[in-house]
């Protein structure tokens, strides 16, 4: 690779990572080529990217920017994974993926400029995701109207109850 082809990488890593909420990377030294196959495909179902790249060309597009604090992991084989609308989906398939598999092992990552370690990544997996939040937030809305219907409901159900029960004493005492 020349020097032009090195420079047009690194613009292309620029453009492709600026702007992302999270980033994770892992070494997938030994993983085999069914098995990278098998982990690009659960990224792809999740709306995740998925590349490998040259730790030094990596270093340099990262440079000056929120990712910088990702640079001690930049040592060995890099795999990096990232998701333009959710920001735990690359850490959830990625660790899940390491948990499954021994020769895919987490690095680290980076949210919102913070550094994570790998025990980092793994505690950012398990939090639940933007669909998921969203869901919540959805039935928190209306759960509280539905609530408060069936409590403006109850009155006249239980005076009406009340009715029955008087109107069956009168016909028992006559």
């Amino acid at each position: 690779m020349n020097r032009t082809q090195k420079a047009e990488m690194v613009e292309r890593l620029k453009n492709d990572l600026a702007n992302i909420p999270a980033l994770v990377l892992a070494d997938f030294r030994g993983l085999g080529v069914e098995a990278a196959n098998s982990l690009r495909r659960e990224f792809e179902k999740e709306n995740c990217q998925y590349r490998v790249v040259k730790n030094t060309l990596l270093r340099l597009a990262i440079q000056g920017t929120p990712l910088e604090p990702i640079k001690p992991y930049l040592e060995g084989p890099t795999a990096i994974a990232w998701s333009q609308d959710d920001p735990i989906a690359p850490a959830r398939v990625a660790a899940k993926f390491a948990k499954d598999t021994k020769e895919f092992q987490l690095k680290g990552g980076v949210v919102d400029g913070k550094g994570l370690t790998e025990e980092g990544v793994k505690a950012l997996a398990t939090m639940p995701g933007k669909n998921d939040l969203r869901a919540g937030i959805l039935g928190l809305m209306v759960a509280v109207p539905q609530q408060f219907l069936g409590v403006l409901e109850g009155v006249p159900r239980e005076f009406l109850m009340v009715l029955g029960a008087r109107e069956e004493q009168l016909k028992k005492a006559s």
